[in-house]
């Protein structure tokens, strides 16, 4: 909270009265929660090596929310399996999110890099073998890839552009390119 870049930032939230508060998550994941009257938001932390990035990213979160952007809601029925639905609407609703402030974010004067929590770093480590299983299996549906695929073309983060577009190929071929259009 003591950096200067995020000072705008903590003043808006003092302009709406939102009041912060501080919860430690239960993983390496930051997050937030804004309740229903946008008067309390608790942000979930983590020990990481870039905080004040991160508490940016989520106030930004909040600061997107404030000025109208209405978060997906998630839903259960006990008729029908709802949990790749709501992993992808929790998934498409936090990129959507991203895409907006992305470059409020970035004028702030953080790196394209500290957009996301530490262990950012390794997604592609992550995403790649994951990838490979959904063409080896060649059954896989579509809404359980959207979700990674969100994750390879969101914006800022450690994969590179060219590893991007290596891997968004190997998207578009999962299924003998069953999904190329709708990815597309």
């Amino acid at each position: 909270k003591k950096d200067r870049r995020n000072k705008d930032l903590l003043n808006i939230m003092k302009k709406h009265k939102v009041k912060l508060n501080f919860q430690k998550s239960q993983d390496e994941t930051w997050g937030v929660v804004l309740d229903s009257n946008n008067k309390n938001a608790t942000i979930l932390f983590q020990k990481c090596d870039n905080p004040a990035a991160s508490l940016a990213h989520e106030l930004l979160h909040i600061i997107t929310q404030l000025n109208g952007y209405k978060k997906i809601e998630l839903w259960t029925s006990p008729k029908l399996d709802t949990e790749d639905f709501n992993i992808l609407m929790a998934a498409l609703d936090n990129e959507l999110q991203h895409h907006k402030f992305y470059n409020q974010f970035i004028s702030y004067g953080y790196k394209d890099k500290e957009f996301y929590v530490d262990s950012d770093k390794y997604t592609e480590i992550i995403l790649r073998p994951k990838i490979n299983s959904y063409i080896k299996s060649n059954n896989i549906s579509l809404i359980k890839i959207i979700p990674d695929f969100l994750t390879t073309i969101g914006k800022g983060g450690h994969i590179s552009e060219e590893s991007k577009k290596e891997i968004i190929e190997l998207f578009y071929s999962i299924n003998n390119n069953q999904y190329e259009t709708q990815l597309k």
